[in-house]
């Protein structure tokens, strides 16, 4: 029985294949176009869940909604009539646990388009698609359209970060919101070292500083590749590389450090605590987040399947027989980098080095184009090699979003609020012993939920301050008023 999951398939397979017939006409920017609109495809069918997954888009979702009301006051139960621990950031008030920016851009489609899933998701999908456009823009600049071709097209192949804009992974709008700036900055770096224009070094800083505050400071690779291209240009004064450097730092800095000072003056305790914890991260496992020193080169061949170990060995060595010079380091660089810093970090989480992602995207790019282009055997082993790595990878992307819709398509709990929704009274709720605590405070106006149950005395004493009380039931999954 074919199911709508094959037909969205065949639909991304068609477009790319119409991409490709124009890429060889050289009708660059219509390939592009297409490329988009088959990437489009899978994010579209992938966010039409009308629910909240639940991790961790539920808890940004929620955020973000209290965020479009107050910019300024990150809230996660915006308002507790219980004591709670500010050291708990699933159940906390004041909630520092991200960088406020991807919060905020999706607060701000909350606020134009109301509280929907759709409206928590279009940033992301926006972004994940700029994601996809600046990696051809890149592979373009660096090589040629056609690896900047085909490093779309593989990276749009990839599932992690198509699952990740659809919210359907831990880290979700955070991560790929994070990437889309990291990449703009290393594109815009790249444009302003060509082009030696202050200006443009000046924006690529902005982009690495809206990068860092989307996450935090792994977003200096952006600043360590634009050093690593800089230093290729021999035709610029190394006091002008110093001048470009110090500005794409400076607007950076600007950029982020204001909402730093902000936290630690508005709420001191949590945002020590939390950068505590960050740091916390470098030598310690945090929850349960652990793995082996090998954690992250074990995810990426998953993601990738075992043909990246080929594609990087033929990369190596195009490096010095193609004499790259700078541009393999900065790629090196870019790859490696966060792959050795995050293995040596004691806590490991999937999406960590998702940045490097682009990159093994333009690599791989380059090593087709070259090999597409020799003659002799190469000729032939070349189209067999990619055509199994792209059998390889949609067999992995397929795997991916069938074990995801699997695990997360039960939307019973969020119908039900849903129609609690339409049916509630003027009185604000409450609602006690809700393993759906977080998407009850999204979907219900004005509603305070726990998971935890209390005693017949707190309960009358919020019922007496004017609101109505549910308790869940978690035999029957019935919200029962009190």
């Amino acid at each position: 029985m074919i199911k709508e999951g094959h037909v969205i398939i065949l639909v991304f397979g068609i477009l790319s294949c119409l991409s490709y017939i124009l890429l060889s006409k050289n009708k660059i920017a219509l390939a592009v176009l297409f490329i988009l609109a088959a990437a489009a495809t899978l994010k579209i069918y992938l966010s039409a869940n009308l629910y909240l997954a639940d991790w961790d888009e539920r808890f940004h979702a929620l955020v973000a909604k209290n965020l479009s009301n107050h910019p300024f006051k990150p809230t996660l139960n915006d308002n507790p009539l219980l004591p709670y621990d500010y050291k708990n950031w699933p159940s906390n008030h004041i909630w520092l646990h991200k960088q406020p920016l991807a919060l905020w851009l999706m607060g701000l489609s909350i606020k134009l388009f109301g509280t929907t899933e759709w409206a928590v998701r279009i940033p992301s999908l926006l972004m994940s698609l700029g994601t996809i456009f600046f990696t051809f823009k890149i592979g373009q600049r660096l090589f040629d359209s056609k690896v900047g071709w085909w490093s779309a097209f593989i990276f749009s192949m990839v599932s992690f970060p198509t699952l990740l804009s659809s919210g359907l992974l831990p880290t979700d709008h955070i991560d790929t919101c994070f990437i889309f700036f990291i990449i703009t900055s290393i594109y815009v770096g790249i444009v302003a070292a060509d082009k030696n224009k202050l200006w443009i070094a000046l924006l690529a800083g902005v982009l690495m500083g809206l990068a860092i505050l989307s996450k935090w400071l792994p977003a200096l690779i952006s600043f360590g590749l634009f050093t690593c291209y800089l230093l290729s240009k021999k035709e610029i004064k190394f006091s002008r590389k110093t001048v470009l450097c110090f500005l794409f730092l400076v607007s950076g800095a600007i950029i982020f450090l204001p909402w730093q000072i902000y936290i630690f003056q508005a709420f001191p305790k949590e945002a020590i605590y939390e950068y505590n914890l960050n740091g916390r991260h470098l030598y310690e496992v945090i929850e349960d987040h652990g793995g082996t020193i090998w954690y992250h080169f074990d995810i990426l061949i998953r993601n990738w399947t075992y043909f990246i170990i080929l594609i990087w060995i033929g990369f190596i060595y195009l490096i010095f027989k193609s004499n790259l010079g700078w541009k393999g380091l900065m790629f090196c660089v870019w790859i490696l980098t966060p792959l050795i810093i995050f293995s040596l970090v004691r806590t490991k989480m999937v999406g960590y080095p998702m940045f490097c992602y682009p990159a093994i995207a333009i690599v791989t790019a380059y090593c087709f184009v070259y090999f597409l282009n020799k003659k002799g055997i190469w000729k032939w082993v070349t189209p067999t090699f990619i055509l199994l790595f792209s059998i390889k990878l949609t067999l992995q992307s397929v795997n991916d979003f069938k074990l995801t819709t699997q695990i997360t398509r039960t939307n019973q709990a969020t119908q039900q609020l849903k129609e609690m929704a339409k049916t509630k009274g003027s009185n604000p709720i409450v609602l006690f012993n809700t393993p759906y605590y977080i998407q009850a405070m999204f979907y219900l106006d004005g509603c305070t939920a726990y998971r935890s149950s209390v005693d017949s005395a707190i309960i009358l004493s919020i019922k007496n301050k004017g609101y109505d009380v549910f308790i869940y039931n978690r035999d029957t999954e019935v919200y029962e008023s009190q």
